[in-house]
C-alpha cells in the first residue's frame, strides 16, 4: 500500500470512527463486506466497511456529503460526491500554513473497484483565494489507483476551485505521469 500524508492523515483523523463503523458493516455472505452507500441527502461524513488483511486500515471508505468533485483522468470523467473539510489542519512547525482536505467517492485499500478523488491542499491558513499546492491525494477508478501532486486555484474560503495534478506511484505503472484536471465545489 502506498504511504502518503493523504492516507496517513485520513487514518489518523478517522481511526476511532472506523472501529465503530467496521463492526456494524453489512456483509454479503461471502466474508467480504459490501462497500457502504450514502443515505439520501447525507450530511458530510465518511462511512467504512471491512478491514484490510493486515487489519491496519478500512477496506472501503465512502465519502458522503454535498461536495462535488469532477476529474478528467485520460479518457474517463470521474464525478463523485463527498465532502470538504473547511477547517484547516495546521502543522505545528509552521502555524502560517495549513492543509485542507477534499474527499469524494468510494476509496478502496485493496484492488481499486470504485471511483474516488481526494486532494490535500497546502496554503496559508488565512484562507484567501489564489493558487495552492496539491501536496498529496489519490485518484481511483476500477483497476487504477494513483497518488497525486500538482497545483490548484481556489476561491475565497476554499469552497470551490480547479486543480491540475499528475499521477505518481500508480498501479499499474502505465498510469504514472498522467495529467488529471478537475474542479470541486463544497456547496
Amino acid at each position: 500500500m502506498r504511504r502518503s500524508i493523504y492516507l496517513e492523515g485520513l487514518l489518523a483523523m478517522l481511526g476511532l470512527v472506523f472501529l465503530a463503523a467496521a463492526s456494524a458493516a453489512p456483509n454479503d455472505g461471502s466474508g467480504t463486506p459490501a462497500p457502504p452507500t450514502c443515505p439520501a441527502n447525507s450530511k458530510e461524513k465518511a462511512l467504512f466497511a471491512g478491514t484490510t488483511p493486515d487489519g491496519q486500515a478500512p477496506l472501503y471508505i465512502r465519502w458522503c456529503g454535498r461536495a462535488r468533485l469532477t476529474a478528467q483522468f485520460g479518457d474517463q470523467t470521474i464525478r463523485v460526491r463527498g465532502f470538504c473539510d473547511p477547517r484547516p489542519t495546521i502543522p505545528t512547525n509552521d502555524p502560517t500554513r495549513a492543509f485542507y482536505w477534499l474527499q469524494g467517492g468510494l476509496l478502496t485499500n485493496g484492488p481499486p473497484v470504485g471511483r474516488a478523488v481526494g486532494l490535500v491542499l497546502a496554503g496559508p491558513n488565512s484562507v484567501p483565494a489564489g493558487v495552492a499546492r496539491v501536496v498529496d491525494g489519490e485518484v481511483q477508478i476500477p483497476g487504477i489507483a494513483a497518488a497525486l501532486d500538482g497545483i490548484s486555484v481556489v476561491g475565497k474560503g476554499w469552497q470551490r476551485g480547479y486543480f491540475w495534478v499528475r499521477a505518481r506511484g500508480a498501479t499499474p505503472d502505465s498510469a504514472n505521469g498522467v495529467t488529471i484536471t478537475g474542479s470541486w465545489t463544497c456547496r
